[in-house]
């Protein structure tokens, strides 16, 4: 199959048309990828930053983890995918059997795996992910929505942790976690979500997700301005992205 593979330590990845399809294990599902989409952690790979020089040991590494694909093949213990289900995967691979897991903290796990880091991910032809780190689509929902519901997870658990019904929030960085942030907020019941961030163009993006009032924090001291907008007590929760 057609791949992007990190071969290495270094800066780069490289295009392959040889790689083997995976073999799935009883757990898993196979997919037929559909779309993937580019994440900021799929750059610091190519670049070869310190996160991604702690993390990825083994080579070659098939990279990509926010997809959507068809499975197209099952595992034996496997009873609730079933082949032709579209899917979109989890990038946190628990192991259910750590003191975090067993406590409902799977999110935090001490043997965490991830999805197109540390074990092949979906910028190739077919991709494998354990079936309890799927999720089946609703017909409603694009290949191409599909794609950022991994990012959107990331957003949607922080406006949880901040608890933000009836509360006055800040949401700095309006890039595409921090817009589901907006938008999270918005469905959470925040009673009013002030944004941030420094280009205009991402500002209106934000208030077309719902935030009551935008500030470019390039032209404007950010402080000031919540500090007026609030009668000088801030904000009850702020979200940095």
């Amino acid at each position: 199959m057609r791949g992007i593979i990190k071969t290495g330590p270094g800066p780069g990845l490289e295009y392959r048309d040889d790689l083997p399809i995976p073999e799935i294990n009883e757990d898993e599902i196979l997919m037929k990828v559909r779309c993937s989409s580019i994440c900021g952690t799929d750059i610091g790979i190519y670049d070869w930053n310190d996160w991604s020089r702690r993390r990825i040991h083994t080579f070659p590494r098939v990279i990509g983890h926010e997809t959507t694909g068809e499975i197209v093949k099952i595992g034996k213990n496997v009873k609730d995918r079933f082949v032709g289900q579209r899917v979109s995967c989890e990038s946190h691979i628990w192991d259910g059997t750590c003191p975090h897991c067993l406590a409902g903290n799977r999110h935090i796990c001490a043997n965490m795996s991830l999805f197109g880091i540390m074990q092949d991910g979906a910028f190739a032809e077919y991709a494998k992910i354990r079936a309890d780190c799927s999720y089946v689509l609703d017909d409603a929902i694009s290949d191409e929505q599909g794609c950022i519901y991994e990012p959107m997870g990331s957003g949607v658990h922080g406006v949880e942790e901040a608890e933000v019904k009836g509360k006055t929030v800040l949401v700095a960085g309006c890039g595409a976690i921090g817009l589901t942030v907006v938008a999270a907020c918005h469905v959470f019941g925040a009673r009013r979500i002030i944004a941030c961030d420094l280009f205009d163009e991402k500002l209106e993006a934000a208030r077309a997700m719902g935030a009551d009032i935008v500030i470019n924090s390039s032209r404007e001291n950010l402080t000031e301005r919540v500090l007026g907008l609030t009668d000088g007590l801030g904000v009850e929760a702020a979200i940095d992205v």
